[in-house]
């Protein structure tokens, strides 16, 4: 997906009188002379050409969106009509915004826009359906949630916009959640923006705690950040290179700035080694986050804590202290990225493998666990991952799907791979115990027929195609 997340509607940029993501439908695409902000001017001068240049490559475009309206002078606040459109004036007249004691409009504080603000009233359903009307007016597949409170006081209680961001999506809209309470209504769900120069410990520490608490599709924000400025030096690079590598092993992956601005080839190659990994490995993190949907249970991110509840050496690792961040990544991937505010200078870590045999990813080195792998290198390019578990990952190949076999689990298990479609399934059943070996056969149940296997991966796995509907068998 593309998402522009803000400065879409129209006036001069940081001038209290431009629009905001509640000037429905108003597109910066008209010229307007005096502008200040050495922007150009319009900003969107084609918007049915720039739509359709998302829709021709597949590309669902979201654009940022938040309840707030800007509040008339009278108010503080800053409402201009030409750029913002007879909305505000709409949720007065029928009181679709969030009322005082004397049921008179409340004022808010938010990031942006500059002045007060009105909040819907996630409360009214009439509020909430003329909103989603609004929101209509953009013509574009989803929404990047952004309320941005800075009232705190003010919250009274915090679930403001879960019932707006449900109608988004009862309405099959996209939805970037960020700030709805007691549940998680939206497709993935980002953390506060995570800057060059911020609290680098910050993504992972949240992510893992968003993670525990059963949310699927945690997403630790863009790669490298916002806000850098061209040319990048040395250490942004760098930063960029480890920040694209911790979001290609967690659920979700979005680049901030392009990496063809990277100077550094090594950076630049470790970037774009990222980012296909985690393209290619798509289909099995989105399985990861169905069977985490039906079943509760947070598979696509799970604390090792979670997935190892009664190995105490799992506790206390992930810290400031330790840095021995890391996870189950769907059920057979153990991901253990070197990221942290040491971002610059780490080029190791301590790497706690719990119970069982993990082969890493890259090298095919074979462990057995529970161990300590003691100053464990990671070289920027180096995809941070062990192979465990059940042993089995999917991949995407052309508009192919393989499933991956490693020899890794002692245990008879049942995989269910669910299809990006959203309706196509296949299960993969490994029917006796111990460790499969180079004799290892698979049959296709629906044609009852042995399937052709392709080694993998230095000899250490086998492969085959997936096709939907289809039941496998793994047998020796």
């Amino acid at each position: 997906m593309g998402v522009v997340g803000s400065g879409f509607w129209k006036g001069e940029r940081k001038n209290p009188s431009e629009g905001s993501t509640t000037s429905f439908g108003i597109w910066d695409d008209l010229k307007e002379g005096g502008r200040k902000d050495g922007l150009p001017s319009p900003r969107y001068p084609d918007v049915k050409g720039f739509k359709k240049f998302f829709a021709e490559r597949g590309i669902d475009l979201l654009v940022g969106l938040r309840i707030n309206f800007k509040a008339p002078r009278q108010y503080q606040g800053n409402f201009y009509e030409a750029n913002d459109g007879p909305f505000t004036l709409q949720g007065l007249d029928s009181s679709y915004f969030v009322t005082d004691a004397a049921m008179n409009p409340e004022t808010y504080k938010v990031v942006f826009p500059q002045g007060n603000v009105f909040l819907l009233n996630g409360g009214n359903r009439r509020a909430i359906d003329w909103y989603v009307r609004g929101t209509d007016k953009w013509g574009v597949k989803g929404f990047k949630e952004d309320l941005m409170l800075l009232d705190g006081a003010k919250l009274n209680n915090d679930a403001k916009v879960d019932e707006v961001n449900r109608a988004l999506i009862d309405k099959e809209y996209l939805l970037m959640a960020r700030n709805g309470a007691y549940a998680v209504p939206g497709d993935i769900l980002r953390l506060e923006d995570t800057q060059y120069g911020h609290d680098q410990d910050r993504p992972l520490i949240n992510g893992l705690n968003y993670a525990a608490s059963g949310v699927s599709a945690v997403y630790l924000d863009i790669v490298a950040g916002k806000y850098l400025k061209l040319p990048l030096t040395n250490d942004q690079e760098l930063y960029f290179a480890r920040n694209a590598m911790l979001a290609a092993v967690s659920p979700v992956m979005a680049m901030g700035l392009g990496p063809w601005n990277i100077t550094n080839t090594h950076y630049k190659d470790a970037v774009k080694k990222a980012a296909d990994w985690h393209t290619q490995y798509a289909p099995y993190l989105y399985s990861a986050a169905v069977k985490s949907f039906k079943e509760g249970y947070p598979y696509t991110m799970t604390p090792l804590p979670i997935a190892f509840p009664t190995d105490t050496n799992t506790y206390y690792l992930a810290g400031k202290e330790h840095r021995q961040y890391a996870w189950m990544l769907g059920e057979s991937l153990l991901a253990t990225p070197v990221y942290g505010n040491d971002y610059a200078t780490a080029t190791s870590r301590d790497v706690y493998l719990p119970a069982g045999r993990w082969i890493d990813f890259e090298k095919g080195t074979v462990f057995n666990g529970p161990c300590t792998l003691r100053e464990y290198e990671f070289p920027t390019d180096k995809l941070p991952l062990f192979v465990g578990g059940d042993g089995i990952l999917v991949r995407k190949q052309g508009d192919a799907f393989y499933a991956d076999i490693y020899p890794v689990s002692e245990r008879a298990f049942l995989y269910d791979f669910y299809f990006p479609d959203g309706s196509g399934k296949s299960t993969v059943n490994k029917r006796g115990k111990g460790i499969i070996k180079e004799n290892v056969r698979v049959k296709d149940l629906a044609t009852n027929k042995e399937v052709e296997l392709e080694a993998k991966h230095k000899n250490l796995a086998w492969s085959f195609r997936l096709l939907p509907g289809h039941r496998y068998e793994i047998y020796e």
